[in-house]
């Protein structure tokens, strides 16, 4: 069945099932009574109110918020907390197709990553149509029912934290449960803003939950995004 991935990934039953994861403006009256002398200088002593300076990337950078940043206005990509972790081991490394992958050695899941753009993929309107529509073209590689429907229908979108402070980024993800009691969650963030997509899949052998090793990589384990202005901005 097909789950969400709210850290927790989405349930209808087909050849593999499926799981949801579940200050009053004065009055033209009071200003014609003010007094045409020159006004008081100010207090010396007063000092200017400190100015706001809002983060260049947004805290929650949420779907919309993503939709709303300029071409080419930022770079991204995972942290990795795995390569000094000794629960995990190396399966692949990266040769430079930004593809990698580590393995659990306390139950066999594997934890697969990428990072980069997608051959022969036209980006949706939106940050979020287009990561539905690339998590149902990837995901279709390891079943073929999957399709932009089931993931929007079946998957949901949960937050991964930014190595900004308190920041957070939103992502989309759908999982399954697999017919031999293996599973796995599929979770991804596509940005328009630079045509390319940050993508985790996790897959769990019979009698490990792909949803609960998905909740331990992105909280104690330590997954997050590094999200910056792009270089020259």
């Amino acid at each position: 069945m097909y789950h969400s991935a709210q850290r927790r990934v989405g349930v209808i039953a087909l050849a593999t099932a499926f799981l949801l994861l579940t200050g009053c403006a004065a009055s033209s009256g009071s200003r014609a009574s003010e007094p045409t002398g020159s006004p008081d200088p100010p207090d010396a002593t007063e000092e200017p109110a400190a100015e706001v300076v809002e983060p260049a990337i947004p805290l929650e950078l949420t779907f919309e918020e993503g939709d709303a940043l300029e071409p080419g206005s930022i770079a991204a990509e995972w942290t990795d907390p795995f390569a000094n972790n000794p629960d995990f081991s190396l399966l692949s490394p990266d040769e430079g197709n930004g593809s990698w992958s580590y393995t659990d050695d306390t139950n066999g899941c594997t934890v697969g990553f990428y990072q980069g753009t997608l051959t022969d993929f036209a980006p949706e309107p939106t940050d979020e149509a287009s990561t539905i529509s690339a998590i149902a073209a990837i995901a279709a590689a390891k079943d073929d029912q999957i399709t932009a429907e089931i993931v929007e229908t079946y998957g949901d979108d949960f937050p991964v934290e930014q190595t900004q402070e308190g920041g957070e980024v939103s992502l989309w993800g759908l999982g399954a449960d697999l017919t031999d009691g293996s599973s796995w969650v599929d979770s991804a963030r596509f940005f328009n803003a630079i045509g390319s997509i940050q993508y985790v899949t996790i897959q769990c052998p019979a009698g490990v939950s792909a949803y609960d090793e998905h909740d331990r990589v992105v909280g104690p384990v330590g997954l997050r995004m590094h999200v910056t202005e792009a270089a020259g901005e």
